[in-house]
């Protein structure tokens, strides 16, 4: 059914006690009402509020952060925030996909959905921009923006290539791909390449 800002009966009621005209009650009654659309309202910064509010409660408790009469102001950018929910649940939708093409006929009958997390932060303040925790907070407030415990994998490599260049290599410097070990043992650490096979300069 389509929502409006008056049903008929409101309306008329309003017409007999000339609160408005019967023209503007038409007009009104027939404006959609312009609600947000459910997913977006569910959504939209939960993780990140969750965030805000354990932080606070750490800091302050429990009885300050819900009687204190605190103002507390974020970083979040809301227009930030919607893209970066947006963004991430049509990429694991889109992973999902993916997936169940894959494994076509030797897939669960309800396939496990796909998690992720996005975190943007200013890089000249270190605010918070956008957090997303996962696709729907209502459905697993885990956060894995800030409660996962998850290696980098190459999502790091940009940074270790800016430290490179900060230290005066350029892309066309040779490297060479051999085994290393830092620190002493039993606390060393060796880095290895995925498959295990070391390719030299």
């Amino acid at each position: 059914p389509r929502l409006s800002h008056l049903d008929d009966t409101g309306a008329a009621r309003m017409v007999d006690v000339g609160s408005l005209t019967g023209p503007q009650a038409k007009k009104v009654s027939d404006t959609a009402l312009g609600l947000i659309p459910p997913e977006r309202r569910r959504t939209t910064g939960q993780y990140y509020l969750e965030y805000v509010q354990q932080q606070l409660e750490a800091q302050y408790g429990a009885d300050l952060v819900f009687k204190g009469g605190m103002h507390v102001y974020t970083t979040l950018s809301p227009l930030t925030q919607v893209k970066a929910e947006r963004s991430l649940r049509e990429g694991l939708r889109a992973l999902e996909s993916r997936r169940v093409a894959a494994i076509k006929d030797t897939a669960p009958a309800t396939p496990e959905r796909p998690e992720g997390a996005l975190l943007t932060i200013d890089p000249q303040t270190g605010y918070i921009k956008a957090m997303v925790g996962g696709y729907d907070f209502f459905k697993s407030e885990f956060n894995r923006a800030v409660q996962a415990r998850r290696q980098p994998g190459s999502a790091f490599k940009p940074i270790a290539y800016a430290a490179a260049l900060e230290a005066g290599w350029s892309p066309a410097s040779t490297l060479w791909d051999v085994p290393l070990s830092f620190g002493e043992p039993p606390w060393a650490y060796q880095p290895t390449n995925f498959d295990g096979v070391y390719r030299g300069p």
